[in-house]
């Protein structure tokens, strides 16, 4: 693989793992406001909502959720960087690889 695929690679995958990060806070704050939806209570909805988010363990879990999505994209680079050493997943059809 030269150089320059290769940052390719890594930068479209920080990029990638940059993005999940970012828009894990949204995508969680989304789901608790529309899970815990309450059209005639709208104050005491807001108001559970924001305590709910701002909890203890809400940011902790934002964290160790954080952690995981870096953790993951990590290994996976990996299997986008790496050079395929098994006969049956190089590129090319299987007969190219027996010897006649």
């Amino acid at each position: 693989m030269t150089g320059g695929v290769f940052q390719v690679i890594c930068w479209r995958a920080v990029a990638s793992m940059a993005w999940s990060v970012l828009l894990l806070l949204p995508t969680t704050a989304l789901f608790v406001v529309l899970s815990r939806f309450s059209l005639f209570h709208p104050i005491l909805w807001i108001s559970e909502c924001l305590s709910l988010l701002t909890s203890a363990s809400a940011i902790f879990s934002f964290i160790l959720l954080c952690g995981v999505v870096l953790l993951v994209g990590f290994f996976n680079l990996e299997y986008y960087t790496g050079e395929s050493d098994h006969k049956g997943l190089s590129q090319g059809s299987p007969r190219d690889h027996t010897s006649d």
